[in-house]
C-alpha cells in the first residue's frame, strides 16, 4: 500500500494553499495529500473533493489542512487520534462477537478499556443488547439488566445509558406504562429526558403507542424547525405506530419532510403508506427485529432494515 511519512506529507502540504489529507485509519498512515483550489467556487471545490482518489480501499479519515498552521506536530497529533480511533473500533469489533451475558457484565462493572469511556461504551452496548440481542435475551439476562436500570451505576457517565435501557426494557417486557411514566416525568429533568430521546422514540414506536399527548409531541417534532435527525426519527416512530398515528401525522410529514436524498424520500413514502392504510394490511417484518439489523463491516453498527425501511412491518 503506498503511503507517506509525516515528513513527506508535510513537504507536500507546504507546497499548496490548502490540502485535504487522507489517513488509513487501520494502518495509521497518510495515504494521500490532495491540493484544493482555494479561490474556486464552492461547487468546484465540492467537485474536486468528489474526484479525489487513493490506491487504498480500507477505512479512512480526512482533514482540511493549510500550510500556515500545519506542523510536524500537527500530523503527529492526528496520528495519535487515529490510533485511538483504531483502538475503539477494535473494541466495537470484539463486542460484536461476545455473548449477551458478557456484554451485560461489562456494563454492570463499568469494565471499559481505554480509550473507550463509560458513557459511550454503555450507550453502545445498551443499544446493541436491545436491537441485536433483544429477541434472544433470557429471563436471567433481563433480571440483570433490570438491576442495572434501577440502581446507581458505578460511573455517573453511565446514567444516560441507564435511562435508555429503561425505555428498551419496557419494550422487551411489553410494559408501555413504563414509557408513560417517563413521559409524565419529562419536565422534572428535561435534560435527562432529551438525552434519552432516541430510545424513548424507539420504545414508543416499537410498542406502537397511540397516546394522544405523545402523538402530538411526535407530530410537533416533525413540524418543528430543529435539526433534521430528530425530526426524521420522529417520522419513523409515527410510521411504526402506523394508522393509529392519524391524519395529522401524515399531513405534518407530507408538509415538512422533503429531501433530495432518495433514501429519505423512500422512507417518507413508506411511512405515509403505512399511516394511510389499514392495520390489517401489514405484518411484522420477517427479516428484522422492530426494523433493526446488525451490519458488520469496518465498524459494527445498527442499521434500518432495507426490507421494511426500519418500520418493522411489511405489507401483506
Amino acid at each position: 500500500m503506498p503511503h507517506l511519512t509525516d515528513e513527506e506529507a508535510l513537504k507536500l502540504i507546504k507546497q499548496h494553499e490548502q490540502c485535504y489529507v487522507v489517513w488509513a485509519t487501520d494502518r495509521n498512515t497518510i495515504v494521500a495529500v490532495h491540493p484544493l483550489p482555494v479561490d474556486a467556487k464552492p461547487e468546484d471545490r465540492i467537485k474536486a473533493l468528489g474526484e479525489m482518489k487513493t490506491d487504498y480501499s480500507g477505512p479512512t479519515k480526512g482533514r482540511f489542512l493549510s500550510p500556515a498552521t500545519t506542523t510536524l506536530q500537527t500530523l503527529k497529533d492526528e496520528a495519535q487520534e487515529t490510533e485511538q480511533i483504531a483502538r475503539r473500533i477494535s473494541i466495537f469489533r470484539s463486542w460484536e462477537h461476545q455473548p449477551a451475558e458478557e456484554l451485560i457484565e461489562v456494563i454492570f462493572n463499568a469494565d471499559f478499556t481505554s480509550p473507550m469511556d463509560p458513557r459511550h461504551g454503555t450507550n453502545h452496548l445498551v443499544e446493541r443488547l436491545y436491537k441485536v440481542h433483544g429477541p434472544f435475551l433470557t429471563e436471567e439476562n433481563l433480571d440483570r439488566l433490570r438491576s442495572f436500570s434501577s440502581s446507581e451505576p458505578r460511573c455517573p457517565e453511565q446514567n444516560q445509558g441507564r435511562r435508555q435501557l429503561i425505555c428498551y426494557l419496557a419494550v422487551l417486557t411489553n410494559s408501555p406504562d413504563v414509557i408513560r411514566e417517563v413521559w409524565r416525568n419529562r419536565d422534572n429533568n428535561k435534560q435527562q429526558f432529551w438525552s434519552a430521546l432516541s430510545a424513548f422514540n424507539d420504545a414508543v414506536g416499537d410498542l406502537q403507542m397511540d397516546d394522544p399527548e405523545i402523538l402530538e409531541f411526535l407530530i410537533e417534532m416533525v413540524s418543528g424547525g430543529g435539526m433534521f435527525g430528530p425530526r426524521f426519527e420522529a417520522m419513523v416512530t409515527l410510521g411504526k405506530i402506523g394508522p393509529a398515528a392519524g391524519k395529522p401525522a401524515a399531513t405534518a410529514i407530507r408538509d415538512r419532510i422533503y429531501d433530495s436524498s432518495r433514501s429519505v424520500v423512500d422512507v417518507r413514502e413508506r411511512v405515509l403508506k403505512r399511516i394511510e392504510s389499514n392495520a390489517t394490511d401489514w405484518k411484522k417484518c420477517p427479516v428484522c427485529f422492530h426494523g433493526y439489523l446488525n451490519k458488520s463491516d469496518s465498524i459494527p453498527r445498527i442499521v434500518a432494515c432495507p426490507s421494511c425501511f426500519g418500520l418493522g412491518h411489511t405489507q401483506r
